[in-house]
């Protein structure tokens, strides 16, 4: 969070980076701080590749379910995607890095004279706006636009042309490299949202419809992998539109109470048969939410996994008399 709050100064005080004198005491104090942001995203990446590698792990522990194949083909989707805008920022940054510090006329002919810096808001913006669509199931929290950042001022808002002008027309080399710093660590940050869902397994349904926005029906399990004799704990709930009143929810078909606007389901797992060879099933159940909209029933629907584990799998007693 401190990280967050000094990257953000550093926007904030991004005019105070383009004074003509050599470097003065707050451009060498910005010359550390930015020295210090650079040192997060190779971490940030490293943690996300490693959400990434455990995900794949989980899900071939499950027996490579159609839903957990689907995650990690979601996951691989989203980092490739991520790392193509990165790459276009580290390119930037390399070709920044050749001057000095306190220098301003590299910015302003590589990032305001050609262009570049423009066309790597676009792209930017562009991401985030797939990041927003392509993910929209996962309950996910809004994710900002870099040119609508809190230290953007309202006219940068709707004027591409004059966000552009303002960071690279009059930026040095480590003002700007600061701030394609904040970008990069805020787009792996974004992605590191997506990917803990993702990890989660948190399941949701959506409708949309028209003047009411989208609607989302989600579900939270306690956990995924569950013993033989342990109680399955799930919640359903409409996520994305509260202010739906007095839905209706049902567990396989059988009506369930609504406390708090969320359903409740607590059920004793089944044992494997023993027609079944394997250490390990998944099973699914169905669930629903039904509201009312615009005086006419509408049903968000969901099929959740969950999978049973036989006691030879975890009791170390029963493997050695096996």
């Amino acid at each position: 969070m401190q990280t967050v709050k000094l990257l953000i100064v550093g926007g904030l005080l991004w005019g105070l980076s383009s004074c003509k004198s050599g470097p003065n005491v707050f451009q060498q104090k910005l010359h550390t701080i930015n020295q210090t942001f650079a040192q997060y995203p190779p971490n940030l990446r490293k943690d996300n590749e490693g959400v990434i590698i455990a995900l794949k792990a989980d899900v071939r522990k499950q027996g490579n379910s159609r839903e957990g194949l689907d995650r990690i083909k979601r996951s691989e989707l989203l980092h490739k995607r991520t790392l193509a805008v990165l790459d276009t920022i580290q390119l930037l940054q390399h070709k920044l890095s050749q001057y000095k510090a306190s220098a301003t006329t590299p910015v302003r002919r590589l990032l305001w004279d050609d262009e570049e810096g423009r066309k790597l808001a676009i792209q930017i913006n562009k991401h985030i706006g797939w990041l927003s669509t392509e993910f929209s199931d996962l309950m996910l929290p809004k994710f900002e636009l870099i040119t609508i950042r809190h230290f953007a001022i309202k006219e940068e808002r709707t004027h591409l042309d004059k966000f552009a002008q303002l960071h690279f027309a009059y930026g040095s080399v480590t003002s700007t490299v600061a701030l394609l710093n904040f970008w990069q660590n805020t787009l792996l940050c974004y992605e590191r949202e997506i990917l803990k869902k993702l990890e989660a397994s948190d399941i949701c349904a959506s409708f949309c419809c028209s003047g009411c926005g989208r609607i989302e029906a989600g579900v939270s399990t306690q956990a995924d992998i569950i013993k033989l004799g342990e109680t399955y704990e799930a919640k359903m709930f409409i996520a994305s539109n509260p202010s739906k009143a007095n839905p209706r929810a049902t567990y396989n078909g059988s009506p369930l109470s609504i406390k708090d606007g969320k359903a409740e389901i607590r059920v004793k797992v089944r044992p494997i048969p023993d027609r079944v060879k394997a250490n390990k099933i998944i099973r699914y159940w169905q669930g629903s939410m039904t509201f009312k909209n615009r005086n006419r029933d509408t049903t968000l629907s969901l099929q959740v996994p969950y999978t049973v584990l036989r006691k030879s799998v975890y009791s170390p007693s029963l493997q050695k008399n096996k």
